[in-house]
């Protein structure tokens, strides 16, 4: 089933959804990252620093295409949790995009 978010049940449903994507998101990427920090630390600091960029510059810039703020805040939520979970660590994140 394809949800229409331009029609009347995405105009229903979005407004429903939309503030618990990003929390959610952001739980659980943070207890994955965590859980990948404690098992293997330094492929998880390869991962947060290399996988990074593409969130911050490849899929921002992609969400900000589409017609939905769900997808905008999962990758927020994605985001933060990789922020977050960087400054736990140690981890310099490098700023591509300078937002």
């Amino acid at each position: 089933m394809k949800l229409d978010f331009k029609g009347l049940l995405g105009r229903m449903f979005a407004p429903l959804v939309v503030p618990i994507i990003r929390p959610i998101a952001r739980t659980v990427t943070e207890a994955l990252l965590r859980s990948f920090l404690k098992t293997e630390p330094s492929h998880a600091k390869v991962l947060l620093v290399s996988g990074y960029p593409i969130i911050d510059v490849e899929l921002e810039t992609l969400v900000e295409k589409t017609d939905t703020p769900i997808d905008d805040e999962l990758v927020a939520g994605v985001k933060d949790a990789f922020e977050v979970v960087a400054d736990e660590a140690g981890v310099e994140l490098e700023n591509l995009d300078n937002d």
